[in-house]
């Protein structure tokens, strides 16, 4: 059997309309997450209409579902607009990290909590992690997606336009 159809068959919580994280001893553990759910969405696991389930419980707010942290939200963001939501993943773009600059950061950060534990010696530190590197996949999927910008050869030697503009109407 593919990878696509075994996930699906035995991943597939069709009661919570998600693929749930992993199995243990033959069973569903009953924990879900973006992170399962959006790669399934960005790898073509799911159908058409599995798919659209996915994606609408996936853009609704559920409390239950393990939210990616910054340091993933490529994926996520690059399966929405894989999936043609353009104006979902600027939309989530929006939610996720304007709620981090709306709280006083000045560069975009690992988590959004902005709280980070580790351990150190007997006990455990906090931290708060100013920055990351995984940040710079917003230029990239702007220009990429938004823009539409991508190379057709090696070092950008010739490029198509193909732009997804969702809501915006401008860019700069």
């Amino acid at each position: 059997q593919t990878i696509p159809p075994a996930v699906n068959d035995r991943f597939w919580d069709e009661w919570r309309g998600l693929f749930a994280d992993s199995i243990v001893d033959g069973r569903q553990t009953g924990s879900f997450s973006e992170h399962a759910n959006y790669l399934a969405v960005l790898f073509d696991v799911p159908d058409g209409a599995r798919r659209e389930r996915v994606l609408r419980n996936l853009l609704a707010y559920a409390p239950d579902v393990a939210q990616a942290e910054p340091i993933f939200m490529l994926y996520p963001l690059q399966a929405l607009f894989h999936a043609g939501r353009t104006s979902a993943a600027l939309a989530l773009m929006r939610t996720r990290y304007g709620r981090m600059l709306r709280s006083g950061a000045d560069t975009l950060r690992e988590e959004w909590s902005n709280r980070v534990s580790f351990r150190y010696g007997t006990g455990w530190a906090r931290y708060r992690g100013a920055a990351h590197g995984a940040a710079a996949f917003l230029s990239f999927l702007l220009s990429g997606e938004t823009l539409g910008v991508k190379p057709v050869e090696p070092g950008f030697r010739t490029f198509a336009v193909h732009p997804q503009w969702g809501a915006l109407t401008s860019c700069e």
